[in-house]
């Protein structure tokens, strides 16, 4: 396509509706935008065009697009840059958020930890895909995580009820938070939020560093 335009939402919510058996995520990206990535040697684009499915197309812009062999020596040096970041903000969305939590501000500590699974989800997906993620919602963030691994999503989001409730308040506090009179938090369900949260960020930068030393012997085997 010449152009998303945001387009990635409304196809996603057409998928999340006739596809239910498992979890499909879409991204979506302009011609223009594949060639620029193609050219930057961009890990995430190179993979998918030279080993990913060919569904269809209309164009066939794909057929006549050359796909270059992925170039790691850069790779290890970009992922340090991007953890030394993103895991910075995640922690201390974490640490705002037990500072919310012990003065009695549930629903502000709920939104902070929000935060931080947010930058921890776009953390995990830079080191292991190299894909720039570029959305809020955690259910799909977690589920492009999940096309390398499916632990994040279970320590999250989990298969019991009670799980999946506290991961719904965490999703709902993004926008309910700032914008809704009718939200609220108790300070049980905040706790357990915070551990939960306190538990994700440690298996995300344990994540990480084995990829980031996957990364550091596909350099040296150059």
């Amino acid at each position: 396509m010449e152009s998303c335009n945001r387009i990635d939402y409304e196809i996603q919510d057409f998928v999340n509706h006739h596809y239910q058996i498992g979890q499909a995520t879409i991204v979506c990206h302009g011609e223009s935008t594949i060639q620029e990535q193609i050219e930057a040697n961009n890990r995430f684009f190179i993979t998918v065009l030279s080993k990913g499915k060919y569904l269809y197309t209309k164009s066939g812009f794909i057929d006549n697009l050359f796909i270059p062999k992925f170039n790691p020596s850069n790779a290890l040096e970009k992922a340090e840059k991007h953890f030394s970041c993103r895991m910075a903000m995640a922690k201390g969305f974490l640490e705002c958020a037990r500072d919310s939590l012990s003065r009695g501000s549930y629903n502000i500590t709920t939104f902070s930890l929000h935060q931080a699974v947010e930058q921890s989800c776009i953390l995990l997906i830079k080191i292991h895909l190299d894909y720039r993620s570029e959305f809020h919602n955690l259910h799909r963030l977690l589920g492009l995580c999940r096309s390398f691994s499916d632990e994040p999503h279970l320590l999250l989001v989990g298969e019991k009820p009670s799980c999946r409730r506290l991961f719904d308040i965490l999703m709902k506090s993004y926008g309910k938070t700032r914008y809704s009179l009718d939200f609220t938090v108790s300070q049980k369900e905040a706790e357990e939020l915070l551990e939960k949260v306190s538990s994700f960020i440690e298996m995300v930068e344990s994540m990480c560093r084995v990829k980031m030393d996957a990364l550091a012997a596909m350099k040296t085997s150059e």
